[in-house]
C-alpha cells in the first residue's frame, strides 16, 4: 500500500519518489496560508475601524440634538455633553489599538488583543452609563436617545465579534454573533441603522421635529 503524505490544502502525495518534492512545497504552502490568514485580519480590522468612524459622528450628533430639544433635556444637558467626548475618546482609543494590531509583529498581536477587548468593555461600559441618568426626561425623549445609544451598543458588538475573529475564536464570534440578532454588519448598516432609529417617530412633535434636522 502507497505511502499517503497530507499537505495543506488537502493535496495529498501518494508516490514515494516525490516525497522530497512535497517537502520542499510544504513550506511555500504553509506561507501561503500564513499570508490568507493576515489578509483576513487586515479585512477585520478594516471593518471594524470603518464601523468606529461611522459610530464617531454618530455620538455628535446625540449630543447636537440637546440644544434642538431646550428644556426638555435640561436636567441631563451637562452629564451628556460631558458623556459624548468621553466616548468619541474611547471609541479612538479602540480603533488605534486594531490598527496597532494590524501592524504589530506576530509575538505583539496577543497582548494587543488583551487591550483591544479591555477597551472594547470600557466603551461598552461608558455608552450604557448614560441610560440611567435619562430616567428624569419625558418619555418621548429619553425613548429616543435610549435607542439611539442603543445602535451605538450595536455597532461596538459587532467590532467585538470581528475582533474574536482576530484572535481567531471563531467559536465565541459565532455565539456573540448568534446572541445578538444584529442590523449592524458594517458601516454602510449602521449608518442606515442609526439614521432610521433617528428619524422613528416618537409621538411627540418637538422630538420629530428636532431629530428631522439631523442625519449620519
Amino acid at each position: 500500500m502507497k505511502d499517503v503524505l497530507a499537505l495543506p490544502f488537502g493535496i495529498q502525495i501518494t508516490d514515494r519518489k516525490r516525497t522530497i518534492t512535497a517537502l520542499l512545497l510544504a513550506p511555500i504552502l504553509l506561507i501561503a496560508m500564513t499570508a490568507c490568514t493576515v489578509q483576513q485580519a487586515q479585512g477585520f480590522v478594516e471593518k471594524a475601524n470603518q464601523i468606529i468612524a461611522a459610530a464617531q459622528p454618530a455620538v455628535s450628533i446625540i449630543i447636537a440634538l440637546l440644544p434642538l430639544l431646550g428644556a426638555k433635556v435640561g436636567p441631563v444637558l451637562g452629564t451628556i455633553q460631558t458623556w459624548g467626548p468621553e466616548v468619541t475618546a474611547d471609541l479612538g482609543i479602540l480603533g488605534n489599538l486594531l490598527t496597532s494590531y494590524a501592524n504589530a509583529a506576530e509575538s505583539a498581536k496577543a497582548g494587543i488583543l488583551g487591550q483591544i477587548e479591555a477597551a472594547i468593555t470600557t466603551t461598552r461600559d461608558k455608552l450604557s452609563s448614560i441610560l440611567p441618568v435619562l430616567h428624569v426626561l419625558d418619555q418621548a425623549v429619553q425613548d429616543k436617545i435610549k435607542s439611539l445609544v442603543n445602535a451605538l451598543l450595536l455597532a461596538v458588538q459587532e467590532v467585538s465579534v470581528l475582533a474574536a475573529a482576530l484572535g481567531h475564536n471563531k467559536t465565541l464570534a459565532r455565539t456573540r454573533a448568534a446572541a445578538v440578532t444584529t442590523p449592524v454588519k458594517d458601516a454602510k448598516a449602521f449608518r442606515a441603522y442609526f439614521n432610521k432609529t433617528l428619524h422613528a417617530p416618537s409621538g411627540d412633535p418637538a422630538v420629530d421635529g428636532a431629530t428631522v434636522q439631523l442625519s449620519l
